[in-house]
């Protein structure tokens, strides 16, 4: 499957989220890695990094410009779990 994006929006963004909320981007590749079910603390991160991308976005130029900013949302979440999935498996 291809990317939605291109590498430079998608760094963009990743790059948004830690403006946002340093450190978040740890806090996605350690999620992204723990096994279920999760514990009160996995799931207190979980919820706090679904609010900060359903901020932060928005404000993307490329979603705020998209015709259908749902898709374009959910097609940036396609991308980003890519991502850490390609960052996890680089650093192995």
């Amino acid at each position: 499957m291809g990317k939605f994006y291109t590498d430079e929006q998608i760094q963009q963004a990743i790059a948004a989220l830690e403006e946002y909320s340093p450190g978040v981007w740890g806090e996605m590749r350690e999620m992204a890695s723990t096994e279920y079910p999760l514990n009160e603390e996995q799931k207190i991160t979980q919820t706090s990094i679904t609010r900060i991308l359903s901020i932060v976005y928005p404000k993307l130029p490329f979603v705020a410009q998209a015709e259908d900013e749902l898709l374009a949302t959910h097609r940036l979440n396609i991308d980003i779990g890519a991502a850490i999935r390609s960052s996890l498996a680089f650093n192995k």
